[in-house]
């Protein structure tokens, strides 16, 4: 932290516990000690004794006290420890904090990210052996259409020449001359 930042926050800290009080949100807990409070907000004040008391905000049962903040907050670090070995005893899921951060974190949207392209590639390598294989049966649909039509038109040329074939037939037989010619 730069010298200005800690000479103000120092400043309002002196301010806030002249005034009775000093309430340390979560973010900078969270900086300094890896949020061990699960994203609840931990409020520290000094009390008539000259003892740093701390309590979780939104379940003020769980507090301690110490000769200085830290060990206050050491203290409460213990408390809210057997807090939630209690519930997780109970089977009872440890209440969040109504001030907790739950978007994703960058590590969990990278995953997401990557997991979304892995999908992606493994559809677009599907599609691509659809689209190769849709591509082939094409081919062979073409060459089977191609087959298929010279094969009409093969047959076609045959029935043409049969039918030339009959109608010169039928044109002998009914021409007189050339049945006589036959018989002679």
């Amino acid at each position: 932290m730069d010298p200005m930042t800690l000479f103000a926050v120092l400043l309002v800290s002196v301010a806030a516990i002249l005034a009775g009080g000093i309430r340390f949100s979560h973010w900078w807990y969270e900086r300094e000690n890896k949020s061990q409070f699960d994203g609840h907000t931990v409020r520290l004040w000094l009390n008539e004794d000259s003892d740093w008391m701390v309590a979780i905000e939104d379940m003020p049962t769980v507090s301690a006290f110490g000769k200085t903040p830290a060990a206050a907050l050491r203290e409460l670090a213990t408390a809210w420890a057997g807090v939630r070995e209690s519930f997780r005893q109970r089977g009872e899921p440890v209440p969040a904090s109504p001030h907790a951060d739950t978007s994703p974190t960058r590590d969990a949207i990278k995953t997401q990210n990557a997991e979304i392209i892995d999908s992606q590639t493994q559809m677009n390598e599907r599609l691509s052996d659809h689209a190769a294989h849709i591509l082939d049966l094409s081919r062979r649909l073409e060459a089977d259409r191609q087959a298929t039509a010279e094969a009409v038109a093969r047959m076609e040329s045959r029935m043409d020449h049969m039918e030339t074939k009959l109608d010169r037939r039928n044109d002998k037989a009914a021409d007189p001359a050339s049945t006589a010619k036959g018989c002679q």
